[in-house]
């Protein structure tokens, strides 16, 4: 009980100091959020007029956050006595620290360094498209450690900045023609007709919606000569002659559609086609000695 009496009596004498942390901590927390709310509000008005404007914004707005937090917490430690002379003491050997802290945080430097490089060098905005590796979505968000991607199925998928340096992006909003050529391959057997399953190819693509027309093509990329949809031979394989079939769709978000949509028709078309069939491998097993075999045969 004696040690419970101290401790009461100890918090009731250092009531003012208490009191003046939790004041300093109440007030850094509220400035941070007006920051931040200030700065998301400017960001959102700027991202009507410039994607760019608004990604250095978004950063600037973690950046101050995280500085606001900071200098509170500072404030905070600096106002305890016992916690300024431990301070003092640890300043003193801020090489030190700073050496060990580099080394047990270089990831989280690094991903700090290439999210700045992010926003300045701008191989992406807020807001754009972008295929990262096999993902493919749009960028709600970079910070200092990691961009978010939000997929076409509502998935968020977190990438270490660090990353994004050594993998390929794929800028889907950067141009301005935001047309896109799509592939589709199919494989038919080598007794078909390969004239009949080019002929359902193309006509099934032109049936689609997601696929543009002959003139928005040629008008568009400015070439009277240029197809809108292409069926070629690119390979003889072991089981089928594979026939790819191009044709451009209006943007990235429609290719996967496009896809589906027109690979079931040809399905479904070459199903009613007798001249026309798609292969599939056929393994032969025998079963005994292969000499006997041999042998009962001749």
């Amino acid at each position: 009980m004696a040690d419970l009496s101290e401790i009461t009596a100890s918090i009731i004498s250092h009531t003012d100091l208490i009191l003046t942390v939790f004041f300093i901590l109440a007030v850094t927390f509220i400035v941070a959020q007006i920051a931040g709310m200030w700065v998301s509000k400017m960001a959102r008005s700027v991202g009507d007029k410039s994607r760019s404007g608004s990604t250095k914004l978004v950063m600037l707005r973690h950046v101050t956050v995280g500085a606001i937090y900071a200098v509170g917490l500072l404030i905070a430690v600096y106002t305890i006595p016992s916690l300024r002379t431990f301070s003092a003491t640890l300043l003193a050997g801020a090489g030190l620290a700073a050496m060990v802290l580099g080394l047990a945080a270089q990831s989280t430097f690094s991903n700090m360094v290439s999210g700045l490089a992010l926003v300045f060098f701008r191989p992406f905005d807020i807001g754009d498209k972008i295929t990262v590796g096999s993902d493919y979505g749009e960028v709600i968000d970079i910070n200092l450690r990691q961009t978010t991607l939000e997929t076409f199925d509502n998935k968020r998928i977190i990438i270490p900045n660090s990353s994004l340096n050594s993998l390929t992006i794929t800028n889907w909003t950067a141009n301005a023609d935001k047309t896109v050529i799509g592939t589709i391959t199919i494989g038919v057997s080598y007794n078909s007709d390969i004239d009949k399953a080019r002929e359902i190819m193309i006509e099934e693509a032109r049936k689609s919606s997601y696929v543009m027309k002959s003139e928005e093509v040629r008008e568009l990329h400015g070439d009277d000569e240029l197809p809108d949809v292409k069926a070629r031979v690119i390979e003889l394989a072991p089981y089928s002659v594979d026939i790819r079939l191009d044709f451009w769709v209006y943007t990235r978000s429609d290719l996967f559609s496009a896809q589906t949509e027109i690979r079931e028709a040809i399905k479904k078309r070459i199903d009613d086609e007798p001249s026309v069939s798609i292969p599939f491998p056929h393994t032969t097993v025998l079963f005994g000695n292969p000499m006997e075999m041999k042998e009962n045969e001749s």
